[in-house]
């Protein structure tokens, strides 16, 4: 099968990593060693820079990646995981499309209940609001409700970066000197273990593959386990095609997940593309 890795960014990181070509290669080789030699993934891109918390901004994501996600399902992929940490756009993407559609911090949240009792999140400051990303996450978890999963005092905490320093310290280690980033993670998802976790959850996209490159995704360095958001989301991914195929099971269509009441799809899908290119044209 033929997986998507969304990773709502252009191709060209819109220069927050300097070295492109060896950042998307460590990110493509490790998902497709994480589903294994039967199936394979692909990296989807953006065409805009719109990936953003800011409420306006949230609604442009949504458009731009549903209409992502039914490019990818048109061109024959059989699932795609949203994986910026903010979920963007997983539930509109879900009600529409008939392939599966995750988000990778709910798959981890999903997963994080198998593996210990409580866990706590570790992710990046936001660019405009530093705080954006732990409380749009934490708002997350509570819709998905999985909040109890959560330890209680401050569940999702950003390194102790700013969002530029982060960008630095991570190109540093996709070109081969991870000290910065990995003390950095390794920090603050002690602190969580401090304060009560007993399962970390990465809660950025591009931390599994590069704590993967260095030795590190099994646990962390008090020997907590350790969740990439990403492997789970594509776990996910296999898993929901699997039961698809021996026992049926598919998405309900009753609840949220109710399909636009339209004849045909492809209009929806139609609308959506001209919409989309229109306010990519906007603000790209």
């Amino acid at each position: 099968m033929r997986f998507g890795w969304h990773v709502v960014l252009t191709k060209d990181t819109a220069g927050r990593v300097a070295d492109t070509a060896r950042f998307w290669s460590l990110l493509e080789t490790y998902a497709n060693r994480i589903v294994g030699p039967s199936d394979s993934v692909e990296l989807l891109f953006t065409r805009s820079r719109t990936l953003s918390t800011q409420t306006l901004m949230t609604v442009v994501n949504t458009i731009t990646l549903v209409n992502d996600v039914l490019e990818a399902q048109a061109a024959g992929l059989d699932g795609v995981v949203l994986a910026a940490s903010i979920d963007p756009g997983v539930y509109e993407a879900r009600s529409i499309a008939r392939i599966p559609v995750v988000g990778s911090i709910e798959s981890a949240l999903a997963i994080s209940g198998f593996i210990g009792q409580k866990a706590g999140i570790v992710t990046i400051a936001g660019g405009a609001d530093p705080a954006s990303y732990a409380r749009t996450i934490e708002q997350n978890a509570s819709r998905y409700g999985c909040r109890d999963k959560l330890i209680a005092n401050r569940p999702v905490r950003a390194l102790d970066q700013s969002w530029q320093e982060f960008y630095r310290c991570y190109s540093d280690a996709v070109s081969g000197n991870g000290d910065a980033f990995l003390s950095a993670f390794d920090a603050t998802a002690r602190e969580l273990v401090r304060d009560g976790a007993d399962v970390v959850i990465c809660g950025n996209q591009l931390f599994g593959a590069v704590l993967d490159h260095y030795g590190q995704l099994k646990c962390t360095s008090n020997n907590v386990p350790l969740i990439d958001n990403t492997a789970a989301g594509l776990k996910m991914l296999q898993v929901l095609n699997s039961l698809r195929a021996t026992t049926g099971l598919d998405i309900s269509r009753t609840g949220v997940f109710q399909s636009p009441s339209h004849d045909s799809t492809e209009n929806v899908a139609r609308m959506l593309g001209a919409l989309s290119g229109g306010i990519i044209g906007a603000v790209g």
